[in-house]
């Protein structure tokens, strides 16, 4: 494949190159942008990548490396306790985005102290559509597969101890690339879609329903903890005495949750028929 190598990206390491790319990509008619995730948690980012163009990208670490912690820290923003007022305007605001895994991205967001606006794509989504027996549908395969690109990828594997991790530069060069492979993905993924009779069922159902799934994540379910307690004792204790029953048929104990000992006891003892 193609190796996706003209994408420029820029590393945002102050509040006012910060305010001056998302002002830049609040006014595109269209923008991509792209969460990466920690690898401790699959809901909290260090960085994030937006691109408005399919040959440039920026990237905001939210968590510095540590070994460039001076150059990429922003003021006040190194705990997440404080991301720049602009980024929070630029999630929730309802200028049209592309993503990949919209309601992870909600968690990503709410985490930021902020909501997530606009979403007008969705990778994922649209490649489990139209490759639903795929368990993974990660941008780096999904560009390979639908635009021959050949995305750049961090080393594999966990640095031994000692290692640092991946540069600001590193994950800014991956992410990026990978935001502006999202302007070129979606819309030959929507075009299969089209072709598929799918396309409906694309942005009426599952772009719908994500943020509702995330309402429901975010919330939980109530539920009766004293009448799950009473349950579990009640159903115990019948277990129980079917289990003494069984043990009576049968003549003597064994471990009814046993495929051997059962086996054993059907056909060697009692000499049902296979």
């Amino acid at each position: 494949g193609e190796v996706e190598s003209t994408v420029q990206v820029a590393l945002l390491t102050d509040e006012g190159a910060t305010a001056a790319a998302l002002a830049e990509l609040s006014l595109a008619e269209v923008s991509a942008f792209l969460f990466d995730y920690t690898p401790e948690d699959s809901r909290r980012a260090r960085g994030i990548a937006f691109s408005a163009d399919p040959q440039k990208a920026f990237y905001l670490p939210l968590s510095p490396s540590p070994e460039d912690t001076a150059q990429t820290a922003l003021p006040g923003f190194g705990d997440r306790a404080a991301p720049p007022a602009k980024l929070r305007e630029f999630l929730a605001g309802e200028t049209p985005k592309l993503t990949h895994d919209a309601k992870s991205a909600q968690w990503a967001a709410a985490l930021l102290d902020t909501t997530l606006g606009g979403v007008a794509g969705d990778v994922m989504l649209a490649s489990y559509l139209l490759t639903p027996d795929r368990q993974n549908h990660p941008v780096p395969e999904v560009a390979r597969d639908h635009l021959g690109l050949e995305l750049p990828a961090l080393p594999t594997g966990k640095p031994k101890k000692g290692e640092p991790g991946p540069s600001a530069q590193q994950l800014a060069e991956v992410c990026g690339a990978a935001a502006a492979a999202l302007l070129k993905l979606h819309p030959v993924l929507e075009g299969l879609l089209q072709e598929r009779h799918q396309l409906a069922l694309y942005r009426e159902v599952e772009l719908a329903l994500a943020p509702v799934l995330w309402e429901m994540e975010r919330t939980g379910v109530l539920v009766d903890t004293e009448r799950l307690a009473q349950l579990a004792a009640s159903l115990t204790g019948e277990i129980s005495k079917l289990e003494c029953h069984i043990h009576e048929l049968a003549g003597e104990a064994f471990n009814i949750g046993s495929t051997k000992q059962l086996q054993t006891l059907l056909f060697e003892k009692l000499g049902l028929a296979h």
